[in-house]
């Protein structure tokens, strides 16, 4: 499956159109200034020509949020919009929603739309994504492709860490048995286990 580009282009986004398409409700928010307000929260989600599902969502108070799920894809592409429909963020993120990183370069934008940043995620792991997904299907350990259901029951989830000076590592999370989780720590320069646990785990 060939992934979206994601391009370093400033964006825009008609919101007034999304809007229209979307569920409305009301809900209240704290502001960073301790004030509560009154909100709409909007979502809207449907299935594009492709097989991909689209879904916006956000509030009147706060950004928006354009998630392309894609189909037969370990990763969704997360768009993210200030209030004038300017983007501010985007790149590719991991596709289960509990236990997620960001892959490739993410682009950052200041209000005027100007490039502020990019950050390459992959840059400090040498055992690439592609490599580890070659791995955890030489264990039989499942990945989901595609868009996630909304309760999914427990799915593999995949999540990484590059911390200053330490050795850039992988996490895996799966379900081993019905009842069991194994936690799986695999070196990101090398590929090689550096530790792994199984812990209970109950269905609720």
């Amino acid at each position: 499956m060939q992934l979206p580009t994601v391009s370093a282009d400033f964006e825009k986004l008609d919101l007034t159109g999304l809007k229209a398409k979307a569920t409305k409700s009301q809900g209240m928010k704290i502001l960073p200034d301790r004030k509560t307000v009154e909100i709409e929260v909007y979502d809207y989600q449907f299935q594009a020509d492709n097989g991909d599902i689209i879904r916006f969502s956000g509030d009147n108070y706060g950004d928006y949020r354009l998630e392309q799920r894609i189909k037969d894809a370990y990763f969704n592409l997360v768009k993210i919009y200030d209030q004038s429909g300017n983007i501010k963020t985007k790149g590719l993120e991991f596709n289960v929603f509990y236990g997620t990183f960001k892959k490739g370069t993410w682009y950052s934008f200041n209000p005027d739309g100007k490039l502020a940043s990019s950050i390459d995620y992959d840059t400090p792991f040498k055992f690439s994504f592609e490599q580890l997904v070659q791995l955890l299907g030489q264990q039989h350990i499942p990945l989901k492709k595609g868009p996630v259901a909304q309760n999914p029951g427990f799915l593999t989830s995949i999540k990484r860490a590059a911390e200053a000076n330490q050795t850039p590592v992988w996490q895996v999370s799966w379900l081993k048995a019905p009842d069991k989780i194994e936690d799986i720590v695999i070196s990101g320069v090398t590929g090689k286990v550096v530790s792994s646990r199984v812990r209970n785990y109950v269905n609720n």
